[in-house]
């Protein structure tokens, strides 16, 4: 297939992440990161071809990039504290510290002279302002916050009041709508709607929030017009 030639594949087994040959299927090469790793690697790119892979090594803390091709070490930065999902955006790496510091990698360098602390610890991975120049950040409990891409300054914060532990993943964004899972209930989830503007910010409640039979515990996707949510 065509579309695929060039394309390399990232995936995570038995402690190790391998790196695929998205043309024929051959394993390229394989790293172990320790079977205390539950995040997957993702590609630096998704629209360039054979890009390097962004591999976090949970055992020790520590968020490294591969090159495609051969697996060799680029760079590698150790947090020094346990860390949700990493976000590439654009030539920027965020990361979500469970302290509450969001950090600010430069994906180039592997270097990070920037982050904000935000009042309480972090749960869930940040989530992206497609198109829009924001960072949209559920604390562990009550609020969401909307930070700049560029300053990390604290744009707006929204409350939503939910629990701690009841958000278990990232919001995500389509269409300039603002989607956020809260896990009410041990059998059913509540989906939240937000309304942003054209900078993704001055959020509001754009209908009453839907409710889902089962919990959702993997991101939802976007594609398109559309929006798929998977529960347990």
């Amino acid at each position: 297939i065509a579309s695929v030639i060039d394309h390399v594949v990232y995936t995570l087994a038995g402690g190790a992440v391998f790196a695929l040959d998205a043309s024929t299927g051959d394993v390229l090469w394989r790293r172990f990161v320790g079977f205390e790793t539950t995040m997957y690697p993702l590609p630096l790119s998704t629209a360039a071809p054979g890009s390097d892979a962004i591999v976090v090594d949970q055992r020790r803390q520590e968020i490294m990039r591969l090159a495609a091709k051969t697996g060799k070490l680029v760079w590698r930065l150790a947090l020094g504290e346990a860390f949700r999902e990493p976000v590439v955006v654009e030539d920027r790496i965020y990361v979500a510290g469970v302290s509450g510091k969001l950090y600010v990698v430069d994906a180039a360098s592997g270097q990070s002279n920037q982050h904000v602390e935000l009042p309480q610890p972090l749960e869930v991975a940040t989530g992206q302002g497609v198109g829009r120049p924001q960072l949209y950040q559920v604390a562990e409990q009550d609020n969401l916050y909307v930070l700049s891409t560029d300053t990390l300054e604290c744009r707006e914060v929204l409350y939503l009041g939910h629990k701690r532990g009841t958000i278990c993943v990232p919001p995500v964004m389509a269409l300039g709508y603002l989607f956020v899972v809260e896990n009410a209930g041990p059998d059913f989830s509540y989906l939240h709607i937000i309304a942003t503007d054209e900078q993704g910010l001055h959020l509001k409640i754009a209908q009453q929030k839907i409710r889902l039979r089962g919990q959702v515990l993997v991101p939802p996707l976007v594609g398109r017009r559309q929006v798929l949510v998977v529960t347990d």
